[in-house]
């Protein structure tokens, strides 16, 4: 078909070609237009599960700041809240276009067994995958910087993790919009990519979707290594820090995604039987966007498991012992108090490390190290003494509290 000059074709002419096989079949093979082998059951089961996976990790999400965080209204979630939607939004915009591929052509169907008609199709649906491909893995990249620096950068800091972040951040940014004008310019007009016939001019559309895998792998290795260090460096117990490091290296799971899509790349730019070979392209591109959604969406499941008792009812469950925490610290008969001391309790939300650096008010804002210093003493205490007082003619206890001394 490589030969044909379809410039010179009648309108006639081209239906006659258009109806012929994408591909002569090789020796002793006979085109089967009709229902050909393909392994369209795979496909629908490998996108179903990424779809739910990325659903699910998107609930998770939802739920831990919407409901138990209630920090919704906090700039940095608004601008990751947005750059999610938008990740969503293009992953559905490529769900719908590799899902639409199931009917016609399929999956794994060799390319004698397609008629030429049908590439056209297939052709626009592949040009805007790519383009949602483009825009979907750098707004999943740039929400998961964001998010990591409201974890590992304290307000007015402007450390190493801050400005290798947001280089990361501009380098995604200006990679999508490269990525996008050359997918659309690959063509002049960009129609002539799946409208074969439509005179105009066309570069090797396969270099740009190698280079756009090569570097997508380059971004996850580094996303998935930048963390560490961080991690490493707070002030906790090595159980915690490897604990939440293995939280953070899901990214691994990126990064072989990203591999085997390159290799899948570049498999099919140089395959002759290109329809064939394109369903493992985009099976691990599905493979690599889900594993984004999950490395921006399951840091929260920690919190949810701690906050709904479910962590607390596992360790039980598992012959750990439990423990339990409240707000002044009660044993033995002080534990047995009035009813109202124990909604002083109930009023009690408890802290963990990684939150402590996002806790802010009056007494405790100036507590923190010096932006861009991390001191390594005690850079200031506060001393409250609390006193008790029982008031007998209501049968109530009051509690007052006073700074004692300041340092």
């Amino acid at each position: 078909m490589a030969a044909v000059d379809f410039t010179k074709l009648t309108p006639e002419m081209l239906d006659a070609v258009l109806d012929g096989p994408a591909m002569a079949p090789p020796p002793g093979q006979v085109s089967n237009f009709v229902n050909p082998p393909n392994e369209n059951g795979l496909a629908v089961a490998v996108m179903t599960v990424c779809i739910a996976i990325v659903v699910l990790c998107l609930a998770i999400r939802a739920y831990a700041r919407l409901v138990l965080l209630k920090r919704i209204q906090a700039q940095e979630y608004l601008i990751l809240a947005a750059f999610v939607r938008k990740a969503f939004a293009c992953f559905i915009g490529w769900s719908y276009c590799t899902l639409s591929l199931v009917p016609s052509p399929g999956f794994y169907v060799h390319t004698w067994n397609v008629k030429l008609r049908q590439t056209v199709t297939m052709g626009y649906l592949v040009h805007l995958a790519g383009v949602f491909y483009s825009v979907c893995l750098p707004l999943l990249k740039i929400s998961i910087m964001v998010e990591w620096l409201g974890m590992f950068v304290s307000r007015g800091t402007r450390n190493w993790f801050f400005w290798v972040s947001w280089i990361l951040i501009g380098i995604q940014i200006a990679f999508a919009v490269a990525a996008v004008i050359a997918l659309n310019l690959a063509c002049i007009p960009t129609k002539k990519k799946w409208e074969f016939w439509v005179p105009g001019k066309c570069i090797n559309a396969h270099d740009i979707e190698t280079v756009s895998a090569a570097f997508q792998l380059t971004s996850d290795c580094i996303v998935l290594v930048l963390p560490q260090k961080a991690i490493w460096d707070l002030q906790m117990g090595w159980k915690k820090k490897l604990g939440v490091s293995v939280i953070f290296s899901l990214g691994a799971l990126a990064c072989i995604s990203a591999a085997f899509r390159l290799a899948g790349t570049v498999q099919y730019a140089e395959a002759v039987d290109a329809i064939y070979n394109i369903g493992p392209v985009a099976f691990w591109a599905y493979a690599e966007m889900t594993c984004g959604f999950i490395v921006v969406c399951v840091p929260c499941v920690p919190k949810i498991l701690m906050e709904s008792g479910v962590w607390r009812k596992l360790k039980k469950s598992l012959g750990f012992s439990v423990t339990s925490v409240t707000a002044n610290n009660q044993t033995g008969a002080s534990a047995m108090r009035s009813k109202n001391m124990r909604s002083v309790n109930k009023s009690y939300t408890e802290i963990d490390e990684t939150e402590l650096k996002n806790f802010r008010s009056e007494s405790t804002e100036h507590l923190r190290y010096p932006p861009g210093k991390l001191e390594k003493g005690i850079v200031r205490t506060t001393q409250v003494t609390v006193t008790q007082n029982s008031d007998t003619s209501n049968g109530e206890e009051k509690m007052y509290g006073h700074p004692t001394q300041w340092r």
